[in-house]
């Protein structure tokens, strides 16, 4: 399997008791280990799969099953109690994801370790899935597309105010819009809340060296330029993909927020 010893021996434990409990009729590993990305930083992503009367069951007791495998040092469910995330005495953190046989989706990389019923190798995504998918991302973007605005005014607000934290918080915010733009543009899943998760590597360099170049201190001049240089990437993330999933561009409304933020005059 080569994912490491100790993270080894935690899958062969999970796979045995898969193997021997009635309730759970699959076992996968999704994440970095199955997409073949993994290094000795990654976390083991499990799936595990069960019936669906036996779901409410699994979930209850997953702590117990968790704590079967060594001793948590960290376990929080993140009140989500059937997405368990782990960190182990010997170093091995895991995250357990419980799931019910009726709405189990397999449309992201996995390898099954256990499939009692030969249902999870046969299934895959289907078009109708990838047409959910792409219109789930299609209202993504457009809310996306709409909140960068929302966020810009707070930004012209806080200059115009002499604000510098209000104006540094909300500058973040234009550049997380920016972050999951270039994400949906390559490709790359969005996490919700989390727009710099793992974003080396998977978004284009020179997309985070421009954003880079608008992380400045607290001097009210040059945060309007980083504003202005933010709204000039955005539109050049925004608008081709606007264009391709059919989302109206907002033109008037990025010609009046632009032109109060061009007005401002900022003095410290």
């Amino acid at each position: 399997m080569n994912i490491g010893s100790a993270n080894e021996r935690l899958v062969e434990r999970l796979v045995q008791l898969a193997e021997t409990d009635a309730r759970v009729i699959g076992l996968f590993l999704y994440g970095s280990h199955a997409a073949g990305g993994a290094d000795e930083h990654s976390d083991v992503d499990i799936g595990l799969v069960t019936t669906d009367d036996a779901h409410p069951e699994v979930v209850a007791s997953a702590p117990e099953l968790v704590a079967s495998l060594g001793e948590p040092l960290f376990l929080e469910s993140f009140d989500d109690p059937a997405h368990l995330h782990a960190i182990l005495a010997d170093g091995v953190e895991l995250e357990l994801m419980v799931q019910r046989e009726a709405e189990l989706e397999l449309d992201r990389p996995h390898r099954v370790l256990v499939d009692k019923l030969g249902s999870m190798t046969a299934r895959r995504s289907g078009q109708t899935k990838a047409e959910a998918a792409e219109a789930s991302q299609g209202a993504e973007l457009r809310r996306l597309i709409q909140w960068f605005w929302h966020d810009l005014g707070h930004v012209v607000t806080a200059l115009a105010r002499e604000q510098p934290w209000w104006a540094h918080g909300q500058l973040e915010e234009l550049r997380g819009v920016c972050l999951d733009l270039a994400r949906l543009g390559a490709g790359v899943p969005l996490e919700p809340g989390e727009p710099y998760w793992k974003v080396d590597g998977a978004v284009q360099a020179d997309v985070l060296d421009r954003l880079a170049d608008t992380v400045v201190p607290l001097d009210l001049a040059r945060m309007r330029t980083a504003a202005l240089d933010l709204i000039t990437l955005y539109r050049q993330l925004a608008r081709p993909l606007a264009a391709q999933y059919g989302v109206p561009y907002p033109d008037e409304l990025d010609t009046l927020l632009t032109g109060r933020l061009e007005a401002l005059r900022t003095t410290r």
